[in-house]
């Protein structure tokens, strides 16, 4: 006959299972051995401590941007952030100290108010000169001119030194010379020599030599001596002359008196 099993106990028997049970109540302290399927769910709390086992899926990938801390140094690698506002350029050449004293050079384009120690390596041509600064009447006079738009009807006066609206010189020589009655080209530069009246100064209040010459003052009848001369280089210049038009001057000089005949004070 078949004999029936024993009556089931009431406490299950404490046999170990190599597979894991879900325990809808799980022990209060953790078992000793890790779990062979670890959970898929993260937490936002951390562990205490480090798992002695790797987890079964890797962390989340490392960011493109690193971190970026403050250095003392120049970074290595250029800034995926830059200003918004460029550096200025270097300059291409170097900062000039500023210098109390003079230059030794002369400078193209000078700053400063001092005058550099040497003279410029290209001085202003003038454009009209006499050879001397104090003449004897009836000395010669040599005049050198130099002026880029000259006309072929340009030509030089001597004038008192306060003539102010150009009339009629004392004696005057188109700038080519005393030879023709005008100039047939026009003549940049030159000499021109007063030594005699032209004979083309003849229809004119025109005189040789240049001589100094008293005034009058008529209230207080003081008498001044006119010494101070000067040459100046003339042109036609509108439709009713004169005066005619002054293009430069000389520097002043002096033609003083003497015992040559017509060379008194008048």
């Amino acid at each position: 006959t078949k004999v029936p099993s024993k009556s089931p106990s009431m406490s299950p028997t404490a046999l170990h299972s190599d597979v894991p049970s879900s325990s809808i109540n799980p022990t209060s302290f953790p078992s000793l051995i890790p779990s062979a399927s670890p959970t898929s769910m993260s937490s936002d709390i951390p562990s205490s401590s480090p798992s002695s086992f790797p987890t079964a899926a890797p962390s989340q990938n490392p960011t493109m941007i690193p971190t970026v801390l403050h250095s003392d140094g120049p970074s290595l690698l250029p800034s995926f952030n830059p200003t918004k506002f460029p550096s200025r350029s270097p300059s291409s050449f170097p900062t000039i100290p500023v210098s109390d004293g003079p230059s030794s050079k002369p400078s193209s384009n000078p700053t400063s108010h001092y005058p550099s120690s040497l003279p410029s390596a290209s001085p202003t041509r003038p454009c009209i000169e006499a050879d001397k600064q104090t003449y004897k009447c009836g000395d010669k006079i040599t005049i050198n001119f130099y002026f880029e738009d000259a006309l072929y009807n340009d030509w030089i006066g001597i004038y008192p030194c306060e003539t102010e609206k150009y009339l009629h010189s004392k004696v005057w020589q188109w700038s080519c010379g005393t030879g023709p009655a005008n100039c047939v080209e026009a003549k940049q530069s030159g000499t021109v020599v007063f030594d005699s009246l032209p004979f083309y100064n003849n229809f004119g209040p025109h005189c040789w030599p240049v001589r100094p010459f008293l005034t009058k003052d008529y209230w207080t009848q003081d008498v001044t001596i006119h010494r101070c001369f000067k040459a100046v280089l003339l042109r036609e210049d509108g439709p009713s002359v004169p005066p005619y038009a002054d293009l430069c001057e000389t520097q002043e000089f002096t033609i003083l008196e003497n015992d040559r005949d017509g060379c008194s004070l008048l």
